[in-house]
């Protein structure tokens, strides 16, 4: 059942004499929702709702959820009203508050909401930290963010995969690499992120040997980099002006069947332009389709039975702007190729909903939608 039939069959609730007897699952439910789907709209329809009928406002499930469900909207304003009606806030209104805030750069707002809760140090958890320190590098407030780890180690937060992360990238966009490295070493698990952070640490300052060292060694410990992983890397090598040492990971990069997006190649752009090689940058941004075309050439003579193949070329099709040529182009590769596309799931999404899952196969032809490969990029 969807957002709006449910939204629907509770407002066609009678007017109960008694508030005592408003069923408020259905309502938190509702509100849960609205949040993961960012119905705002909708969110609000629930809200003029429960004030029509005469619902305690102080009932604290429900001003929560209405501050998370707000927060997660991008409606800081409204969140900000609900929260300050609350007189004991959780940790989950907390939360919402100190990420709606650093999200939308307010990060001295989002500070202010962390240290009032000082006096109630037990209602914070590990999210509450991992948010918070994002606060502090947008604020590049070094002494602020060591003040908060010390808190981390005194609540034996620092064992948690997502506050180590948090850490380590703190300190990694501060510049201080050292610190970054400690804790990083002191990790007892690490996950992508722990390493993609780290190794942008080092590219930061323009440690590249250190970073690729770390690169080889994680994939050595059987993690394999995503397309952000490679991105960091690539921009590093540009902005240190090692052009050459760019193009090789990058070509590295679609040998092994990632999509060199438009942040791939934005990241290149960057990387020289910091690197104060802005006619490097130049160059690359006119030579952008002439390199997505290459990389198609080498995707058309390598493996095309693989059914990765044809979604890497509908994706790069879309990346230089010709989504429509994608279905033509690879279907008339796959007559030539005798080759046969498997079932293929994706996500259906509307206006920021997701609203199904669509199941496509298509016998002895392509039938990737390329509006969705272009959309994600």
């Amino acid at each position: 059942m969807g957002i709006n039939q449910r939204l629907y069959m509770i407002m066609q609730t009678p007017l109960l004499v008694s508030r005592s007897n408003i069923s408020l699952d259905p309502i938190a439910g509702l509100l849960k929702r609205c949040l993961k789907f960012k119905a705002l709209r909708g969110g609000r329809q629930v809200h003029a709702w429960l004030v029509t009928r005469g619902t305690d406002s102080r009932i604290l499930s429900l001003n929560s959820k209405l501050v998370g469900m707000y927060a997660s909207c991008g409606d800081l304003k409204s969140a900000t009203l609900v929260f300050k009606r609350i007189r004991n806030p959780n940790v989950f209104a907390l939360n919402w508050m100190v990420l709606a805030s650093a999200f939308e750069g307010y990060y001295k707002e989002a500070i202010w909401f962390f240290c009032s809760m000082k006096d109630s140090v037990f209602i914070y958890n590990k999210y509450t930290f991992s948010v918070v320190l994002k606060a502090f590098v947008g604020l590049l407030d070094l002494n602020k963010g060591k003040e908060v780890h010390c808190m981390v180690k005194q609540l034996g937060f620092e064992s948690d995969v997502c506050v180590a992360n948090a850490l380590v990238d703190m300190y990694s966009k501060c510049g201080c690499i050292g610190y970054a490295r400690r804790v990083f070493d002191r990790m007892v698990k690490r996950d992508i992120v722990s390493w993609t952070s780290m190794i942008s640490g080092y590219c930061n300052v323009k440690k590249i040997e250190e970073a690729l060292a770390l690169f080889e060694r994680m994939r050595l410990e059987g993690l394999e980099p995503n397309d952000f992983t490679w991105n960091v890397l690539i921009s590093g090598y540009a902005r240190r002006g090692d052009s050459d040492g760019a193009f090789s990971l990058l070509s590295k990069m679609t040998r092994e069947g990632l999509v060199p997006d438009l942040v791939t190649w934005n990241a290149m752009i960057a990387g020289f332009v910091q690197g104060e090689r802005a006619g490097d940058a130049f160059k690359l941004f006119q030579d952008i389709r002439y390199l997505a075309e290459k990389i198609i050439d080498d995707v058309t003579r390598g493996d095309l039975k693989k059914p990765g193949s044809f979604a890497m070329l509908s994706a790069i099709y879309a990346t230089i702007g010709e989504g429509k040529e994608a279905r033509y182009n690879t279907k008339e590769i796959v007559e030539e190729r005798k080759a046969q596309k498997e079932p293929a799931f994706s996500q259906v999404e509307e206006k920021d909903k997701l609203v199904g899952v669509e199941i496509e196969k298509e016998n002895n032809e392509v039938g990737i939608n390329a509006s969705i490969f272009s959309s994600a990029i």
